[in-house]
């Protein structure tokens, strides 16, 4: 069934999981993968104008290198003046995505509104190493203080001082499994890095890539 509506406000948001190795692309090089995907699927992209028109493609919330997830989102804008076959158009993606992309949903919004991320739930799982009594401490110590602050350097270098304990929901450990329920805010949230320091869950701790799990769009 096709739906008449207007090409300026149709987008598409396509909901994803990314396991494997293609964690390890960046935020830039999962963009210009979706773009080629799109192209090579026959997807009706919106371009910008100017110069050096680009597809308007939106990864709002963006992935670190190595996090694997279960809930990635794209807002792909589209040109076209009807509402396309939304089955036939998933397993055209599908089709030309690499191993590792896999689509969850494929939905049509006429709002051209790019969803925010309120909230962001991550999983890591421990070896049988993992000393889980120490961990079990900083879980409570962060979750008991008001603040926790660490250093963090930005894009131009420079050193300043963050209360991460804002961006912090609660964080559980059942067994070999911590979930951390985090806040995302404008004004930004909590940095992976960030909660393997707090709660010492280093790398040599923890059984395969650290998973998003779950996020909460507004």
């Amino acid at each position: 069934m096709q739906i008449e509506a207007e090409s300026s406000r149709l987008m598409l948001h396509l909901f994803f999981k990314v396991y494997g190795q293609i964690c390890y692309l960046s935020h830039l090089e999962t963009l210009r993968c979706f773009e080629r995907v799109c192209v090579r699927a026959g997807v009706p992209l919106r371009y910008s104008c100017g110069f050096n028109p680009r597809p308007r493609i939106s990864l709002p919330l963006p992935r670190s290198v190595a996090l694997e997830s279960e809930a990635e989102l794209a807002c792909l804008r589209i040109e076209t003046g009807y509402a396309p076959d939304l089955v036939e158009m998933k397993n055209s993606l599908q089709n030309e995505f690499p191993l590792g992309f896999k689509i969850i949903a494929l939905n049509l919004s006429q709002s051209t509104k790019i969803p925010q991320a309120v909230g962001v739930k991550y999983e890591f799982n421990l070896n049988g190493d993992s000393f889980n009594e120490e961990i079990d401490s900083a879980i409570l110590e962060v979750l008991g203080s008001e603040s926790v602050f660490l250093q963090r350097r930005s894009k131009k270098g420079r050193i300043k001082e963050v209360d991460v304990r804002l961006y912090i929901n609660s964080a559980i450990r059942a067994k070999r499994q911590i979930t951390v329920d985090c806040k995302v805010t404008p004004a930004g949230t909590i940095r992976i890095n960030e909660l393997q320091q707090i709660f010492h869950l280093s790398s040599d701790r923890l059984d395969g890539q650290v998973k998003r799990k779950e996020v909460l769009w507004d």
